[in-house]
Parts: structure tokens; C-alpha cells; sequence
């Protein structure tokens, strides 16, 4: 069985972490979360979302690899989800991640559920390490942490329920808050 070329040439690769600004990183470093984090966080940082040439120009943007890479890495400019989720992929399998694209919707701050038109990014990472584990445990705490506080400002009823343990105490209290609401 041959290996599957990668998707970006190690010089392709190369001026993209640059333009990212991890120029330091080695082309060569083992995926982990921890890279995995800092190719995000500095994407992130580095390359602007925009949907200038969709909005302001009508410009039906290209999705060709090459197309991509010239725009964002050589010109760099940004682009809309579907376009810096493409080009993210493409880093992401170069540097040895097991990755694929995944069709979302934006649902923050909606009433009423939005149609499917977000492109992200499923990436598997190896949650055999403790660390790995508790370090996603912190993460999923601290966001649980700031969609509660969004939730109260917005006056959205919330429930957290425990399944290792008995919860219809929980639910009637919350049906007791909302009775009193009305």
C-alpha cells in the first residue's frame, strides 16, 4: 500500500506556517493537541476572516488548492469559512493530522435554528493521555462556564442534570422558575 502524497508541498508548508507566524515551528513535529492548538490559535490570529469578495464585490470565490494557497498564503488576504477551513485542512493533513471537513451552522445568539452554511473542521486526536483528557475537561468546563452566563443574560432557561445520580428534583425546580416567569 503506497501512502498518500501530501496535500501541500514541505515548501507549501513551510511559507504557510510562516504566514501564520510559527516560521519556528518544525514542518516535522509530531501531531498532538498541543500543536494542534497552536496551528489553530495562530490561524486564527493570522489569517482575517472576510467575505469581502462574496459581499462587497460578488466575487464567487475559487475553492481550487491552488487558488486557495495563492490567496491566502501568497497575497494574505482572508477569506469565508469554506475557504480557510479548506486550505486549514490541507495544512493539517500535510503535517501527518487525521482530518475532514464537516458541514455546520452558526446557532450562538439565534432564535430559530439556521440553515447548514459553515464549513469546520473535524480533527481526531488521541484521548488515551490523561492530560490530553483533562486538559479537554478544563476547556469544555470554562465554555460550559461562558454559554451559562450567555444564557442568563439572554434569559434563556438552562437545566444541568447529572445522570450518575437522581435529577427530577432539578427538573421540577426548573419548571418552578419558569411557572413563576410567566
Amino acid at each position: 500500500m503506497t501512502a498518500t502524497p501530501a496535500p501541500l508541498s514541505a515548501p507549501q508548508v513551510r511559507a504557510y506556517l510562516d504566514r501564520i507566524g510559527l516560521a519556528n515551528m518544525p514542518a516535522d513535529a509530531a501531531p498532538s493537541v498541543e500543536l494542534l492548538d497552536a496551528l489553530i490559535r495562530a490561524h486564527q490570529l493570522s489569517v482575517p476572516f472576510s467575505t469581502a469578495d462574496i459581499a462587497g464585490r460578488g466575487i464567487a470565490p475559487s475553492l481550487e488548492l491552488d487558488a486557495l494557497y495563492k490567496k491566502i498564503v501568497e497575497d494574505r488576504h482572508g477569506g469565508f469559512c469554506f475557504e480557510l477551513n479548506m486550505l486549514f485542512d490541507k495544512l493539517l493533513l500535510s503535517l501527518g493530522f487525521d482530518a475532514r471537513p464537516c458541514l455546520s451552522r452558526s446557532v450562538r445568539g439565534r432564535e430559530q435554528t439556521a440553515p447548514i452554511n459553515h464549513r469546520g473542521e473535524l480533527v481526531l486526536v488521541d484521548t488515551s493521555s490523561a492530560a490530553v483528557r483533562r486538559r479537554f475537561s478544563a476547556t469544555a468546563s470554562e465554555e460550559n462556564e461562558e454559554l451559562k452566563r450567555f444564557f442568563l443574560k439572554t434569559g434563556i432557561d438552562t437545566l444541568t442534570i447529572a445522570t450518575d445520580r437522581p435529577y427530577i428534583n432539578e427538573v421540577r425546580a426548573l419548571f418552578k422558575r419558569r411557572a413563576r416567569k410567566r
